[in-house]
């Protein structure tokens, strides 16, 4: 079951135990990038990386819908996505994704201001994406350069 949560937490918050129900959305109002949309998580065995796109690990090994694994093939559509960690999340620890709202990604390509944006490498980045995959749009006013960081309006439920 969903549950959506006003929450104080601040998402950058890591836990070795779960810190919300599963499933949990947790809106949050971000001082520079407005509200956003959060979503409860697990880090794989690797951890997570800020600014790297995550899909919910599948398998008949895995029992737990809230396991992520870092995106490893290009143009992943939106309902495969778990979301974007806004920090860095240890090894087996829980977090949250950002699923909703501005916040930051790594570009895989050169992204121009405006760009509609989906998953491109096989590293978890972003970059110019067809229709089907658009998981959001490049809101970075210069526009970006490849590996470089920068602010994605994201819309990934």
């Amino acid at each position: 079951m969903l549950t959506n949560k006003n929450v104080t937490t601040d998402p950058s918050t890591t836990s070795a135990t779960r810190m919300a129900p599963k499933g949990t959305l947790m809106w949050y109002t971000h001082p520079d990038n407005g509200v956003q949309l959060y979503r409860h998580g697990k880090a794989p065995a690797g951890g997570c990386t800020l600014g790297l796109v995550y899909l919910q690990e599948s398998g008949s090994s895995n029992l737990d819908p809230e396991l992520v694994v870092q995106c490893a093939a290009s143009n992943h559509r939106r309902s495969k996505i778990y979301g974007v960690p806004q920090n860095a999340i240890a090894a087996n620890q829980y977090g949250w994704f950002l699923v909703k709202g501005v916040g930051t990604a790594v570009a895989e390509s050169a992204t121009a201001a405006g760009a509609f944006i989906g998953t491109e490498g096989s590293d978890g980045k972003v970059g110019d994406a067809s229709v089907s995959q658009e998981i959001g749009r490049c809101v970075d006013t210069g526009g970006l350069a490849i590996d470089a960081s920068g602010l994605f309006q994201f819309d990934i439920m």
